[in-house]
């Protein structure tokens, strides 16, 4: 196996299986296998950590696998219904499954050891932007590049920390110009960045992909006292009575109040308020270790 990365994590790779293949279940239950054998491998005494001899001694530890499902195969898990695998050679029928015990598979797996992963084809073909220039096959390994084969994203991000302001404010003019800075300097590395084949090379240059994104969510959200818990989202909300509750009035009105808008009118800035819903029982949320590496 050949090795690459820095200190704290190795590179990987990105396998994509499609829902109709012949060994699509073998595919599913492959890491999960795999993280059984460590598992029992740490029991035994041998060392669990990140280069230890436990995931060191196990398969797919430097990839990512995902299942490019098909909106046919989602329907037919919700419907409870069979659908069949094909031949990869002359596209037969092959095979008739659960389209809904694969579902459960796939979540079993994901929950065990975080693969496998699912990549929606139906849908990202949809909303493919170059659908004239070929399919979307597959993805990096973070899965947040979806583009042609043989094609090169330039990513980066910006560390939402940094932009905080002293006064706890977010400081959104200077993350602006962040923004408009490394998207230019992006653009430029297009042409001086070097590439593996030719192929990658000429569609680099010719389809100019870029990304920019952000990181460290989760810090801004706690050097603010938020939870970083989607599942409850009142408790976003400010402690102090929110800005945009009407004001108390000193008496009742004298008049009966009038009748609720249309959707298409716009209601007044005092008229409008904020409720802040009771928040829901805790979930029993159980943890797992995730062993997806990206590059």
């Amino acid at each position: 196996m050949v090795k690459s990365g820095g200190k704290t994590r190795r590179a990987a790779k990105m396998n994509t299986l499609k829902d109709w293949h012949p060994d699509i279940e073998e595919f599913i239950e492959a890491k999960t296998i795999e993280e059984k054998k460590a598992w029992a491998l740490i029991e035994q005494g041998y060392d669990g950590s990140y280069n230890g001899d436990a995931y060191g001694s196990v398969m797919f530890q430097n990839e990512n696998l995902s299942i490019r499902t098909s909106d046919e195969f989602m329907r037919a898990a919700v419907d409870g219904k069979d659908y069949w695998t094909r031949n990869v050679s002359d596209g037969q029928p092959c095979e008739k499954k659960s389209a809904r015990a694969l579902l459960r598979k796939i979540a079993e797996g994901t929950w065990t050891c975080g693969d496998p992963g699912m990549q929606f084809d139906t849908t990202i073909h949809t909303w493919h932007t170059c659908k004239g220039s070929g399919r979307q096959h597959s993805t990096n390994p973070c899965s947040e590049y979806l583009f042609l084969n043989d094609t090169a994203c330039n990513l980066a991000s910006l560390n939402l920390v940094r932009f905080r302001k002293a006064d706890g404010g977010f400081d959104t003019e200077r993350f602006q110009a962040a923004v408009r800075l490394f998207i230019v300097a992006q653009e430029i590395l297009v042409d001086r960045a070097s590439y593996p084949i030719k192929p990658i090379a000429e569609n680099s240059h010719a389809f100019r992909t870029l990304g920019l994104g952000y990181a460290n969510l989760g810090a801004l959200l706690m050097s603010y006292g938020l939870p970083y818990d989607p599942m409850r989202p009142a408790l976003w909300q400010p402690r102090s009575p929110p800005s945009c509750v009407a004001p108390p009035t000193s008496k009742a009105p004298s008049s009966p109040p009038p009748p609720p808008p249309s959707p298409a009118t716009t209601m007044p800035a005092t008229a409008v308020t904020c409720t802040r819903r009771k928040p829901p029982p805790e979930a029993d949320v159980r943890s797992h270790r995730s062993a997806q590496v990206d590059a």
